[in-house]
């Protein structure tokens, strides 16, 4: 007999994030050129970069399996002038679980410092002239990832409990199999990758 109950619930997300690459800034050529004497000329470029990203990962395991197998509890009693024989098989149970949680995979592709052609030149004595070229860059996020296993696994296996009472001129022979109950769960939690390209040193 062979009594098998499961109950499995499983939820596993698998998030997985890619901000795509940025082209290039060019500015193209800026020239500060021929201005007259005293004069005061400026360029100013600012790049600023904000990359936010937020991951979040629940892995929830829940499984509750009951095996039961019996083998035996036979009965051959009250026989007169014959034998008896009782011969049962084995009994088996095996049990096996595998879970595979979620994880969270973040590549962020950074854009290049911008690409800026300055030229300062025939500007007249006693001139002020400046380019200014500033970029930053600002990193924000986090993954968190949370993976909750739970496992319960019951097992039992019985053989003979063979009954042959109270038979006249005649042998008995009870043969009676193996009970073997194995049981096993895997829980596999998932992982949280990020990775910055190009790296940032």
């Amino acid at each position: 007999m062979m009594n098998y109950k499961a109950k499995i619930a499983t939820a596993v997300a698998t998030a997985t994030l890619l901000v795509s690459s940025f082209a290039p800034l060019a500015y193209g050529d800026l020239t500060i050129t021929d201005n007259g004497a005293n004069s005061d000329n400026l360029i100013r470029v600012r790049e600023y970069t904000n990359v936010d990203w937020t991951q979040t990962n629940t892995s929830t395991f829940t499984n509750t399996i009951n095996g039961t197998a019996k083998t035996g509890e036979n009965t051959a009693n009250g026989n007169t002038g014959g034998n008896v024989d009782i011969d049962t098989g084995n009994a088996d149970v095996n049990i096996t679980v595998t879970n595979t949680g979620g994880g969270n995979t973040a590549t962020l592709k950074l854009p290049p410092d911008p690409s800026v052609n300055a030229d300062i030149s025939g500007n007249g004595e006693g001139s002020t002239n400046r380019i200014r070229v500033r970029s930053r860059l600002r990193l924000s996020g986090g993954q968190t990832n949370t993976c909750k296993p739970t496992n319960t696994l019951t097992k039992k296996a019985k053989t003979g409990k063979n009954k042959a009472n109270n038979n006249t001129n005649g042998d008995v022979n009870i043969d009676t199999g193996n009970a073997n109950a194995t049981a096993g769960a895997t829980n596999t939690c998932g992982s949280n990758t990020v990775t910055v390209e190009p790296p940032v040193l």
